[in-house]
């Protein structure tokens, strides 16, 4: 086979591998892997392998059995932008044959959803993890955001002095409207660090696009 065919195959995989890094459904397909790897589904970890995350401030530790209902509901909602129903939830367990204790499982299970600061409650619609929630709000956030306000934002971070205080402010603020509590550390380096990865791909796209700054 040819050097000379062999540039082109190099030539035309490169431009196709440029065309998918800058599509937009590859950075987002690339930011929902980056929460399924937060909950364990990456090689080197095991399912229900979340990184640690506050259980209520001043709650009780959860008995093993409700341990491991926890972990298996984390990866039922792994990924999940829709909202899951306590109900289902519930149906979930029991089917890989775990009970949920207590006279009325469904009420205790909603419980200790509350009570758990990595599950988000939608009322009657039901569940999601937080990490979804806050990634759902970057991508919000980065899609809604004038082109020239991230470059300048991305800039700034590269140049490592950090996010302006007042827009971080309204930032956290945001996260906490929508996720209906303040968010842990771990919580706002991910979403700071995540926004601007987010930011900076979109530009990428836009870039690609023929759009200027």
């Amino acid at each position: 086979m040819s050097s000379a065919f062999i540039s082109a195959l190099k030539s035309e995989i490169a431009e196709l591998e440029a065309q998918l890094a800058a599509d937009i459904r590859m950075v987002r397909i690339r930011e929902l892997r980056k929460i399924m790897e937060l909950y364990g589904d990456n090689p080197g970890t095991t399912a229900g392998d979340v990184p640690s995350q506050p259980k209520g401030v001043g709650g009780r530790k959860p008995s093993p059995e409700k341990e491991q209902a926890l972990e298996t509901i984390r990866r039922l909602l792994s990924g999940k932008i829709v909202p899951t129903p306590t109900r289902d939830i519930l149906a979930n367990l029991q089917s890989e044959g775990i009970s949920y204790p207590g006279e009325s499982p469904l009420n205790n299970l909603s419980a200790a959803l509350s009570n758990a600061s990595e599950f988000v409650s939608h009322g009657r619609s039901g569940w999601t993890l937080a990490d979804v929630e806050v990634r759902r709000l970057i991508n919000d956030l980065a899609e809604k955001m004038p082109l020239n306000e991230g470059l300048e934002l991305v800039s700034l971070w590269q140049a490592k002095r950090g996010i302006p205080q007042e827009f971080d402010g309204t930032l956290l603020a945001t996260a906490r409207e929508r996720l209906g509590r303040d968010l842990d550390e771990r919580e706002r380096a991910f979403l700071r660090e995540s926004l601007i990865e987010t930011l900076r791909q979109i530009y990428l796209v836009r870039v690609h696009e023929g759009s200027s700054p």
